[in-house]
């Protein structure tokens, strides 16, 4: 009897400490290419297999993790995105992200996209939050975040986008916004770029628009997994590190 309370409280033990380091440890680094990676996986097993057969992809083989392809993805992740000049012009210019040539399979940019979504990381602190709590149109965030420094610039630096997570991930029909503010890797846009790959002859420039949308499903699926976080899908800015 006693070895079986031991063991009991051992598996508690080690429960508490998984759950206390995923998280903990919630975040683009590490966890979001996870949370992507095995979204892809669980879709490759289940593909037109018994109740969640697919017609549109019964013809159809992905080989994720056989094709390279070059593209524009994050070099060095940052506070702000290196096109935002208003930041830089204010001193930020250490905390600017950056793009640039990366090669990588299609499970690894479609990865890349969970780890992207959160770069720049004080616009995407705004904009992934979706309340289905409160009425369309509105479920934006609203709340202040305690922690000091980000705090004090959404009070007094930065202007509230008045976009949810949902509406920020999946886009506009037809919308291919290019500006500093905008957000280039939506669902929209994904659908756009799989669409030029298709009609481009040059196998090059295929291969960039192909990563491309492979990165804005990756950041689409971000948004997926942000839902499923508590703070996310309520008007509660959690605290960052700042």
């Amino acid at each position: 009897m006693k070895s079986i309370y031991s063991c009991r409280n051992w598996l508690i033990g080690l429960t508490g400490i998984t759950l206390l380091v995923f998280f903990s440890s919630y975040g683009n680094k590490q966890v979001h290419p996870g949370l992507n990676s095995k979204m892809v996986l669980k879709f490759l097993d289940r593909n037109n297999k018994g109740d969640y057969s697919m017609p549109e992809f019964r013809k159809y083989k992905f080989y994720f993790d056989k094709i390279e392809l070059q593209g524009q993805g994050i070099t060095k992740d940052g506070l702000f995105s290196d096109q935002d000049e208003t930041a830089a012009s204010r001193g930020f210019g250490f905390f600017l992200s950056s793009e640039g040539k990366k090669t990588m399979t299609v499970s690894q940019w479609i990865a890349h996209g969970g780890m992207a979504a959160d770069v720049p990381e004080v616009p995407a602190s705004l904009r992934h939050f979706y309340d289905p709590t409160r009425p369309v149109g509105e479920r934006y965030l609203t709340d202040i975040t305690n922690a000091k420094i980000l705090g004090t610039l959404q009070k007094y630096v930065l202007s509230n986008p008045h976009t949810d997570g949902v509406q920020w991930a999946l886009g506009k029909p037809g919308d291919i916004s290019e500006g500093a503010q905008d957000h280039k890797f939506t669902w929209e846009h994904g659908k756009i770029w799989m669409e030029m790959a298709l009609r481009e002859p040059d196998a090059r420039k295929k291969d960039g628009y192909m990563a491309l949308a492979w990165r804005a499903l990756g950041e689409t699926l971000h948004m997926i997994a942000d839902n499923g976080c508590p703070p996310h899908v309520r008007n509660d800015a959690h605290p960052s590190r700042l």
